[in-house]
C-alpha cells in the first residue's frame, strides 16, 4: 500500500511538472507576449539607425530602402499574433507605432535625405524645410511612444512582471 501511495504520489509529481512545462505560467506568456514585441520594435530601429549613421545622403536613401522591409515584416509579424487573453491592445498599439516609423521613412525620411542630396551647404529654405520636419517628427513620434509606454506598462502591471529598460541599437 505504502509503495502504491509513493507511486501515485510521484506520478501526480510529474503530471503537475507536465502541466506547469506544458501551459507556463501566465506571468511567462505575457513576458514572451511583450518580448516579441519588443524584439520587433529592435529590429526597426535597427534598421533607421544605419539609416542615419551613413554620412552620404544615397547611402542613406539605399539603407532606407532597405529598412522599409524590415518595418513591413515588424509589422506583419505583430499584426499576426493573437490577442493575449483577449486583448488586443498591446498588439495594435505597437503596430500603430510601427505603422508611424513605415510612413515617416516612406515621407520623411525621404524628402530629408533628397534635401540632403542637394549638396553640402543647404540653403536656409531646405534648413528650415528639414528642421520643420525634424520638429514634427518628434512631436508625433513623443505621443505614440507616451502611448506605447502607458499600454506597455498597463500591460506589465495586469500581468504581474515588471518591465526591464531595453538597449535599442544606436
Amino acid at each position: 500500500m505504502d509503495k502504491a501511495r509513493g507511486v501515485l504520489g510521484a506520478i501526480i509529481v510529474v503530471v503537475i511538472i507536465i502541466v506547469a512545462v506544458f501551459f507556463g505560467s501566465k506571468t511567462d506568456k505575457a513576458v514572451a507576449y511583450n518580448d516579441k514585441i519588443v524584439a520587433q520594435q529592435a529590429r526597426i530601429v535597427k534598421a533607421m539607425t544605419d539609416v542615419f549613421n551613413a554620412d552620404d545622403p544615397s547611402v542613406m536613401g539605399q539603407r532606407l530602402d532597405a529598412a522599409i522591409p524590415v518595418i513591413d515584416d515588424a509589422i506583419k509579424t505583430v499584426k499576426a499574433m493573437d490577442a493575449f487573453e483577449g486583448n488586443t491592445e498591446l498588439r495594435d498599439t505597437a503596430v500603430k507605432l510601427f505603422e508611424f516609423y513605415k510612413s515617416i521613412g516612406d515621407v520623411d525620411y525621404r524628402e530629408m535625405i533628397e534635401i540632403g542630396k542637394k549638396g553640402p551647404e543647404p540653403s536656409e529654405e531646405d534648413q528650415k524645410r528639414m528642421m520643420a520636419i525634424q520638429e514634427d517628427v518628434s512631436q508625433r513620434e513623443e505621443v505614440l511612444d507616451a502611448e506605447m509606454e502607458r499600454v506597455q506598462a498597463a500591460f506589465a502591471s495586469k500581468h504581474d512582471f515588471q518591465l526591464k529598460p531595453t538597449e535599442l541599437p544606436r
